[in-house]
């Protein structure tokens, strides 16, 4: 990879956290298999020199940076500060040793010295000897914590916890380096030897033991794998891989195994070398960063991929009944041994035939005697091949022997049997003498399944034929594959995978299923997997998974893609099928670039679920760090959080989901992406969730999370809902008390009307009817005190008058009740009502007062006691009631008159009309209540009493002067915190 790769890299080392950290001129970079990110230092701890050769990774996941003139600095938890000694300048080397800390050589002009470093701190200084001329090459440790260096030509040893260096052998010549990785098998190369390092004992010194010579001696990294091998990078441009064999007297004895790559490497510098913890090498190049990995698939040792002139002699991997696999390579033909090896067959095949595998051991291929005979079998079996058009001379003329021994093989357009006697052509109705393409399999009886190109699939003995399924039938498009595997037929075409039972078709499509386009090539292997060749590359599923798909429209299929990336050298071959499977296990894979092999004793170990990391929080573009509480800035719009998957083999093949609490209802799958954005999140705290896997793997064990504290702006507080709650709580009050106020008004207004109206008929009965009748009386006055009326005419004349005259004065006193308001309280009228009251003496009335008495409106006081006045006349003459109460409450918002008694009750039909028929007394109490704005409420049980109930609010019961002022007993009223 070269795309925003650092210039010219120095180190690299992998953290305890995952990722890889390299050492460039202009700094450190962090990496993730896919973004470089310069971690740069606080700007108030600027180095003397960016320039980093020398890295470290601590166990507590700090990254230790040696620089160029510039001392050490360290990286934590994101930071990146600096080692303040002034005893350390330029860093000439790093070693790790066992008990955790970690030792650093420095030169200076004034000398060499080692600093031993643990946590921030340097806690052992030891000088090294010499004037500072002689060069020192490196350090190492061994597991035991023996600390190796190499000065000139001179190896050192330092005891565990010691100060003092032990002279192990002064020849080491040409460019020295030791090994890095692994302590227990701790290597030095120099002039083109490699010395295994042995530890001091207590019977003896420390030592080396040659393991191998012939090395290269140019300048070289050496780095351990994590499959116990050897890496070795020199200047020469050269990448070489060394693996362990075990000589007499157990010495280890190195020898190369293969050539990764040439060029590219800087002719000048030290070729940085790394194997991450999934024993993926990486190596920094003049052009780069160049990864190199285990692959899946690779080519036969000895047979060539190179393509044939035209495409005939391309390799073929036919696997036979008993499950050997045979390769056919332009006229040779080989057999897989048990190793994986290739054994050839004696013999040649023709260049345009394609063998038939025979139905237990063997394959069929022409003798060139006009045969066709079995070979590799334990039986011998031939047939003749004359009458035959074209098989034999086109590859694409399949041939098939079936279980029960018959010999299929399609020519020219018909399906025929090869007999000792001849070819037999079978009968598959109209289609007999037009078969086209065709595709062929077992069909678990004995006879075969096959799949005449575009037309239908049929099912035959080599005597009856049947088609099973039409053409419109088959959801596939072209049939490119089938195989039996009891008790289904599998089919493979350019709609997906589709399986048939004998009665219908079920399809897994591409729609549903994406990876499952082009299927060419289908395979069952006895570790209960399924291998697919389709248009995305070689798919891996568990069958139980593929069956459980087939039966659940629902159900999920996570596979295994394999691609150019894991050595598939190109696209499916053109001829299906082109993927088959061995009794070993081993998977062959044919391609438009040749042919290769997984075998799963050689293939890298399956990765497990990768770790991911939270890398960034933004808000708006700001960076608030990767901590696992994280809180934004106040009015927070866009919030970006950026993650990693810190698996290394193949970064494209991690797909990753992830969910925040109370935002996301379930797992978002991110697919590859390494970013997700959320818009205004809601205030409080989120808790957001990533995992990642692998190529189809299981998720990551522990989902990497961070808490997002979102503060609420003032209008999303609480405080802000309850205010608007008040406020709107006030404004309905507001508009209530408007509304009563309104009401009120028009109430006034028509009581002020009735009092004009009262005024304007007592005035007129005072000048006209009252006038009139005080002049009668005194017209008949002077009619009694004529002498001539006898006795008894003056006795009637003068009982006439004396009761005009009590008219008159009862009259007068309704024209002054009309004239003017009666000052005394509504209560005390009430009283005057009861004491004139003709009742039994049995029968109690009590009138009571609750509240602080109030002058009432005219109008209000003269229908409330009229009110009252009916109430207990009912209870005195109809309900026969012996207890009377009278309420009167004086509220702050309402007045309240309340008639209580004992009597028989009402009955309920009454209630329910409002009156008795012809009677209008409890109708006109409603009537009266009504027109000052009050409401009247009758509550009554036969035999249990009535009670009588009257509200006026106070706006229209009370004047204006006795209406209460206020506004926060108002308040108190409204929300029944005291009485009235």
């Amino acid at each position: 990879m070269t795309n925003g790769v650092p210039a010219a890299i120095r180190a690299m080392v992998q953290s305890a956290d995952g990722f890889i950290w390299i050492a460039a001129r202009d700094g450190v970079f962090r990496f993730d298999g896919v973004r470089f990110e310069r971690i740069g230092i606080e700007q108030t701890k600027r180095m003397p020199s960016d320039t980093v050769n020398f890295l470290f990774a601590a166990p507590d996941g700090a990254v230790w940076a040696g620089h160029d003139w510039g001392g050490v600095s360290v990286i934590r938890a994101g930071q990146h500060t600096t080692v303040s000694d002034r005893r350390l300048n330029s860093i000439i080397g790093f070693a790790a040793a066992p008990d955790g800390a970690f030792w650093a050589a420095s030169a200076s002009d004034k000398g060499q010295l080692l600093a031993r470093i643990v946590g921030t701190k340097v806690t052992r200084i030891l000088q090294l000897p010499g004037d500072g001329g002689d060069y020192f090459w490196d350090l190492a440790f061994t597991s035991d914590g023996t600390l190796w260096l190499v000065i000139e030509t001179k190896l050192f040893a330092i005891a565990p916890g010691g100060n003092h260096m032990t002279l192990v052998r002064n020849d080491v010549s040409g460019f020295v380096r030791f090994s890095k990785g692994d302590g227990a098998n701790a290597l030095l190369l120099g002039g083109g030897k490699l010395w295994r390092l042995i530890p001091p004992t207590r019977s003896a010194g420390a030592r080396t033991v040659e393991v191998a010579h012939g090395m290269s001696t140019s300048v070289s990294s050496l780095a351990w794998d994590g499959h116990g091998e050897l890496w070795q990078a020199d200047q020469t441009g050269k990448l070489v891989r060394f693996r362990k064999s075990s000589d007499i007297g157990a010495v280890e004895r190195w020898v190369a195994d293969i050539t990764l790559r040439t060029g590219a490497i800087d002719p000048i510098a030290l070729p940085p070398l790394l194997s991450d913890r999934e024993g993926t090498v990486w190596v920094g190049t003049a052009t780069g960063l160049d990864r190199y990995r285990r692959v899946n698939f690779y080519p036969f040792q000895g047979l060539s991929n190179q393509p044939s002139a035209n495409g005939y002699g391309d390799p073929i991997a036919l696997p036979d009944g008993s499950g050997d696999m045979w390769i056919r390579r332009l006229g040779a033909l080989y057999k897989v041994d048990k190793a994986g090896g290739l054994k050839r067959w004696n013999g040649r095949v023709p260049p345009k035939f394609m063998p038939c595998t025979a139905s237990d051991k063997g394959v069929w291929v022409p003798d060139g005697k006009g045969n066709i005979s079995l070979v590799g079998g334990g039986r011998a079996a031939s047939r003749p091949m004359a009458g035959l058009r074209l098989f034999g001379q086109d590859p694409v003329e399949p041939c098939f022997e079936d279980m029960s021994g018959q010999l299929w093989v399609h020519d020219w357009a018909f399906m025929k049997i090869l007999e000792t006697s001849g070819p037999r052509v079978v009968e598959f109705g109209s289609e007999t003498a037009k078969i086209g393409p065709v595709t062929i399999s077992h069909d678990g009886r004995g006879g075969i399944f096959l799949y005449i190109g575009r037309k239908g699939l049929w099912r035959s003995d080599g005597r009856k034929s049947a088609e099973v399924l039409t053409r419109n039938r088959i959801p596939l498009g072209f049939v490119e594959a089938m195989t039996w595997t009891a008790p289904h037929l599998y089919m493979g075409g350019d709609h997906g995978l589709a399986r048939f039972d004998g009665r219908e078709v079920r399809l897994l499509s591409r729609d549903r299923f994406p990876f499952l386009t082009f299927v060419s090539g289908i395979v069952h292997t006895r570790a209960g997997e399924t291998w697919l060749q389709t248009g995305s590359g070689v798919i891996r599923m568990k069958t139980a998974d593929v069956d459980r798909a087939f039966a659940d429209p629902n159900a999920h299929l996570h596979p295994i893609v394999y691609d150019m990336g894991d050595g598939l050298p190109g696209s499916a071959a053109f001829a299906p099928p082109t993927i088959t499977g061995d009794s070993a296990g081993r998977i062959y894979v044919m391609t438009n670039a040749g042919l290769v092999t997984h075998d799963p004793k050689r293939a890298p170990s399956a990765y497990g679920p990768p770790s991911v990391a939270i890398t960034h929080v933004l808000a708006d573009s700001r960076d608030l760090g990767s901590a696992t509480e994280v809180r934004l800035p106040l009015g927070a719009v866009r919030v970006a959080i950026e993650f990693a998957g810190l698996s290394f083999a193949d970064p494209a093949k991690l797909r990753f989901r992830y969910r925040m609490d109370g935002v996301d209802k379930d797992w978002v799958d991110a697919g590859n992406a390494r970013t997700a954005v959320y818009t205004a999140p809601r205030p409080g705290t989120h808790v957001f969730l990533v995992e990642a896997a692998y190529n189809g793997g299981p998720w990551s064990r522990e989902a990497q999370r961070v808490a997002l504290t979102v503060p609420a702006r003032f209008y999303q507080t609480w405080t802000f809902v309850a205010l608007c709650g008040v406020v709107a709580a006030a404004a309905l009050a507001l508009l209530h008390r408007l509304r009563l106020r309104q009401i009120s008004s028009r109430i006034r207004t028509r009581i002020q009307i009735q009092l004009s109206e009262r005024e304007r008929i007592a005035q007129e009965l005072h000048d006209t009817l009252l006038q009139s009748v005080q002049g009668l009386l005194i017209r008949l006055h002077g009619l009694s005190l004529r002498p001539e009326l006898d006795g008894k005419t003056r006795q009637t004349l003068n009982e006439t008058m004396n009761d005009t005259e009590n008219a008159l004065i009862e009259s007068r006193e309704h024209v002054a009740g009309l004239r003017r308001e009666r000052i005394i309280g509504l209560h005390r009228r009430i009283e005057e009502f009861v004491g004139k009251l003709d009742r039994a003496e049995a029968q109690t009335i009590t009138v009571s007062v609750a509240g602080q008495d109030r002058l009432l409106q005219p109008v209000a006081a003269d229908e409330l006691e009229r009110i009252a006045a009916e109430a207990l006349l009912n209870a005195v003459r109809h309900a026969g009631a012996g207890r009377i109460d009278v309420v009167l409450d004086y509220g702050l918002e309402r007045l309240t008159l309340t008639v209580t008694d004992d009597g028989g009750g009402i009955a309920p039909d009454i209630l329910a009309k409002g009156g008795r028929d012809g009677h209008f007394g409890l109708r006109g109490m409603r009537e009266r209540a009504k027109r000052v704005g009050g409401r009247l409420e009758i509550r009554s049980t036969i035999g249990a009493g009535s009670t009588v109930v009257t509200t006026v609010p106070a706006s229209t019961a009370y004047t204006q002067a006795a209406r209460p002022r206020s506004w926060l007993r108002t308040l108190i009223g409204r929300f029944g915190l005291s009485r009235g």
